[in-house]
């Protein structure tokens, strides 16, 4: 794959000033089937992704097709290679799928969802009885938290409205940060269309304004999103504020209109770069002079 990469720089960027940078790997949509074909796919992408050495992975939901237990084990077992990198996961609207045991009545699938919000257990309850969601099974809980001096990330999850305790939560995550340190919020549904994507119902982040609030108060530098299956750069700017949107491709899979890859996401002196490395499009010709980002 990676002889095949091209990569798209945007964002802000400024000189170099000797500091290394935080580096952060956003991968989105593996839709693992269970196949021996699209295994194959996401371990030679993953690889791929760990050849630039980030110092985190956020991986934007959709990591299976239905959200099985079988597909979650395997995804589990393939994301095995990252274990030394720092992983933040979120689920995406065909993770929670089939997530009740089996005899429970889908009617209960809603309050199944509503419960992941409600605890950090891997036991939740559904109605009478306790029942092993499997995202969180395997998962954890699916808002969570990850802190360090240079960087804070924090994973919601935007299957059903952003409840206001979670938006707090998270406000209160980004306030804490230490200074200088980048700030991602990680969400599977974007915030945004894309072009040349025709919108379906639930494409969108259905509070999208509460999260661009968020954003703009808590000084969040990015929000990682998947879903469309398009890799796309956005940017919010609002009273002063700059936000940059990082709308990442399918891992594994491409078509005539689904691109594959994934993103780079760099803090660096003045702001954040996001290269989108698309493995889905033949390497460009050697440029005749030096590249830049775009501001």
């Amino acid at each position: 794959m990676g002889s095949r990469a091209r990569s798209e720089a945007a964002g802000s960027d400024a000189a170099s000033s000797g500091r290394v940078p935080v580096r952060i790997a956003h991968i989105s949509d593996l839709h693992h089937d269970g196949s021996p074909t699209r295994r194959a796919a996401i371990a030679e992408a993953l690889s791929e992704v760990l050849r630039v050495e980030p110092d985190a992975v956020v991986v934007s939901g959709d990591l299976t097709d239905d959200g099985s237990r079988d597909c979650f084990a395997e995804v589990t077992e393939l994301l095995a290679p990252l274990e030394g990198t720092p992983t933040i996961v979120v689920p995406g609207n065909r993770d929670v799928r089939q997530c009740l045991p089996e005899g429970r009545p889908a009617g209960q699938l809603r309050r199944a969802v509503r419960s992941m919000r409600e605890v950090d257990a891997h036991d939740l309850v559904v109605g009478d009885a306790p029942s092993p969601l499997e995202f969180a099974r395997w998962f954890g809980a699916a808002n969570l938290v990850h802190r360090t001096d240079r960087l804070v990330v924090v994973g919601i999850d935007t299957n059903r409205s952003v409840p206001r305790r979670v938006l707090a939560s998270a406000r209160e995550a980004f306030l804490a940060a230490p200074a200088g340190a980048m700030r991602v919020l990680v969400q599977h549904h974007p915030l945004l269309p894309v072009p040349d994507k025709k919108l379906a119902g639930g494409d969108i982040t259905r509070n999208a304004g509460d999260l661009i609030e968020l954003a703009v108060e808590a000084g969040v530098d990015v929000i990682c999103s998947g879903h469309h299956h398009r890799s796309h750069v956005a940017s919010i700017h609002w009273e002063g504020t700059h936000v940059q949107l990082s709308m990442a491709p399918m891992l594994a899979v491409s078509s005539d209109r689904k691109h594959r890859g994934y993103h780079l996401i760099e803090q660096v002196p003045g702001g954040t770069r996001i290269q989108a490395i698309r493995t889905d499009l033949p390497a460009p010709a050697p440029a005749a002079g030096p590249s830049h980002a775009v501001r």
